[in-house]
């Protein structure tokens, strides 16, 4: 099993079940921002997204795409509704956290 921890000890994130395996304490809010995040670039705005270098280059960490993202000519989605202060989806995660 190896030596106990001690209070300071580096504890890692780890996968498996969150009831059971240590998981990040942020990871239900940071889940929670990226859905609204993908809703809104999919369903609030409208862009262009000119040709760019969209290789990822595994020798960097962290690594990204190596002309990061380039998105232009962003604009509200027509057909877009206005979200609502209730409608963030973290309403629920006082219960959760």
């Amino acid at each position: 099993m190896g030596a106990p921890r001690g209070p300071f000890d580096f504890v890692p994130q780890g996968g498996g079940d969150p009831d059971v395996h240590h998981r990040c304490a942020g990871e239900q809010v940071t889940l929670a921002l990226l859905q609204q995040a993908t809703a809104f670039l999919t369903r609030a705005v409208r862009y262009t997204v000119p040709d760019q270098d969209l290789s990822i280059p595994l020798a960097r960490m962290p690594t990204h795409p190596t002309s990061g993202v380039v998105i232009r000519a962003v604009r509200r989605a027509a057909d877009a509704p206005r979200p609502s202060p209730a409608a963030t989806g973290l309403e629920d995660l006082h219960s959760e956290v």
